[in-house]
């Protein structure tokens, strides 16, 4: 007779101590900064949102390049309204949006937005269109003093939390900080 073996399912959510426990020191600084600043700029705006972990850094092994991170926001009343706004105008405006809540999350650290690895979000060529998009943008924020890695938040024009299940593709992530 056959037994029925149960296999288990993969925990997504890593914890944040387990995760921080394996990082080098200047880096574990940079996102317990951010995520005690995040607390801080949310909630003296009203918002209300999560600071995420993904990608490699969770997964593979250290050094990595860069910490990937989201900055998921739910819907709010000063949310850049789209209007009759194109795709790639509207992305733009948003990412200008995010890259400020950013400037402000970094301040009072030595980490500072490198507008040089930043990039903005980039209409497809191919196509020519600004309904088509080829890179919705990312802003990269590291240390002045040269300690630990980049960090590159990845943007994403969604609104909602990790919750909602923003986080596709059933990859680890790691919550760094909340503002509910």
């Amino acid at each position: 007779m056959d037994q029925q073996v149960e296999i288990e399912k993969p925990q997504l959510q890593v914890d944040l101590e387990t995760y921080l426990s394996k990082i080098p020191e200047a880096d574990k600084n940079h996102l317990r900064s951010l995520a005690d600043n995040f607390q801080k700029v949310m909630k003296k705006q009203g918002r209300s949102g999560s600071l995420v972990i993904v990608g490699g850094s969770i997964t593979k092994p250290w050094p990595r390049k860069d910490i990937d991170i989201l900055l998921l926001r739910n819907r709010s009343p000063q949310d850049v309204p789209r209007g009759d706004r194109t795709i790639y105008k509207y992305t733009l405006a948003e990412y200008e949006e995010l890259k400020n809540i950013i400037e402000k999350i970094a301040a009072n650290t030595d980490l500072k937005i490198d507008n040089e690895h930043s990039v903005e979000p980039l209409i497809d060529e191919e196509f020519g269109s600004e309904t088509i998009l080829r890179h919705d943008g990312n802003i990269v924020i590291k240390s002045d003093a040269d300690k630990g890695i980049p960090l590159e938040f990845v943007s994403m024009s969604k609104r909602g939390s990790y919750r909602d299940g923003l986080i596709q593709g059933g990859k680890p992530f790691v919550v760094l900080a909340e503002n509910l």
